[in-house]
């Protein structure tokens, strides 16, 4: 009987443990002793290290993402959500994306690579009103909101009339709508204020408002300095990126 080996998750980890099994058993996979099946709630691997650029436009959406069937062709990819784990019976129960039907999958060695969530419970009104960058939809989702508070910040005056028909001079309104807070100071944090300005710089142009008004990006942090991870080795980049 051929060893089940069951990956969770599509991620990077997931990613890097194929390539290492493949690489290792590709003669056993082949011969059928070994089954190695891919369980994903997404049929595509998703480049985070293009975040920034996706949010302000620079690369396509598509650009950053790869069919996974393609990188895994050893594989047997699931496209599903994973329900419970049994590690007693040594099982996992799924439910198929876009079907609802549900199936258990047995296995001898399991791997769960679904990564980390964002801990929208730290905060109240967190979950209700930011924004998460762990999905493209994210990121699409945000870009958006983006440029609908600025349109928002168009449209309105002092007054509280529709820009162009009143006086539009002086800090009105429109100012609310001109101020983006971002959560924590670690690479995402750093890398999303820098990108929220880029996007309003270039948009500055399309913008009367923006001309009129500055718009602040404001980073929360709760530690002592920005970008933890590249201290105290390298101090004076995190130093310099804080400048």
């Amino acid at each position: 009987m051929s060893k089940r080996v069951l990956i969770l998750g599509g991620g990077y980890t997931a990613l890097w443990a194929y390539r290492s099994l493949a690489k290792r058993l590709r003669p056993a996979l082949k011969r059928g002793e070994v089954e190695l099946t891919v369980v994903t709630l997404d049929n595509f691997h998703a480049f985070h290290g293009w975040t920034g650029e996706v949010l302000s436009g620079i690369i396509p959406i598509q650009h950053s993402l790869t069919a996974l069937r393609p990188l895994m062709p050893l594989a047997k990819l699931i496209h599903a959500e994973v329900e419970r784990v049994d590690p007693v019976s040594q099982t996992v129960q799924i439910r198929l994306v876009g079907e609802g039907e549900t199936a258990v999958l047995a296995y001898d060695h399991l791997l769960i690579a679904t990564g980390s969530r964002d801990h929208l419970e730290t905060a109240p009104g967190l979950s209700e009103y930011g924004h998460r960058l762990k999905r493209p939809s994210d990121m699409l989702a945000l870009r958006s909101h983006l440029i609908h508070v600025l349109e928002q910040a168009e449209a309105v005056t002092e007054g509280g009339n529709l820009r162009g028909r009143g006086d539009s001079g002086g800090a009105g309104p429109e100012t609310r709508f001109l101020q983006a807070v971002v959560a924590g100071g670690g690479f995402a944090g750093v890398e999303m204020s820098a990108t929220i300005l880029d996007l309003v710089r270039a948009a500055r142009r399309y913008y009367p408002v923006l001309q009129e008004h500055p718009f602040r990006v404001i980073l929360v942090h709760r530690g002592e300095a920005l970008l933890p991870q590249l201290r105290p080795q390298y101090a004076k980049l995190a130093d310099y990126a804080t400048r």
